[in-house]
Formats: structure tokens, sequence, C-alpha cells
């Protein structure tokens, strides 16, 4: 790989990684707009102790993302595309556990 191609993958993941940032506080007004979240969860909020747990999966979707840069494979994309979805997914699948 040579370094035009490693730059312009770096400049699409940067550009992923901030659509994924979008794309999570999108999903999260979204499920306080209909009403999904519960207020707690335990002893703190829902909406707290859910970014908490989504900054994990989205740091994790970053490095997978690091990752796809090296690989040559079509299936790189699932993992180049991986912190727009996964964080949104995430947010949904916890809300719908939660709910009561």
């Amino acid at each position: 790989m040579d370094l035009k191609t490693f730059l312009f993958r770096l400049a699409v993941l940067v550009i992923v990684v901030a659509a994924g940032g979008f794309a999570y506080a999108i999903t999260f007004h979204l499920l306080q707009g209909l009403g999904l979240m519960p207020e707690q969860i335990g002893q703190q909020g829902f909406g707290r102790a859910l970014t908490y747990r989504t900054s994990f999966v989205y740091m994790a979707a970053i490095v997978a993302g690091i990752l796809s840069l090296f690989i040559r494979d079509r299936w790189r994309y699932v993992l180049l595309l991986s912190p727009i979805y996964a964080p949104s997914l995430f947010a949904i699948v916890f809300t719908l556990m939660h709910q009561s």
C-alpha cells in the first residue's frame, strides 16, 4: 500500500468516525423523543448509563476501523464502517433490553 492510498483511507476513516458520532446523537434523541428510554437504571440516569457504555463500543469500533486500513479484502468495509453503525445499534439494543 502506498502513502496516497493510506492517507485516503485515513481521511475516509476520520469522516466515518465523525458521521458515527452524529448517527449516535440522532439515535439517542430519537429514542428519547419516542419515549423508549426508562428514567433510571440502578442509581444513575439511563441516558448517562447508556452514553457511558456506548463510549466503549465507539472506541472499539474506532480500533476496528483503524485495523481495516491494513486489510485488502473487500470485507474491510464492514470494519471501516463500524463507527457508524455499532454505537447506534448498541444504543437501540441496550434501550430495548431495559424496557419495563
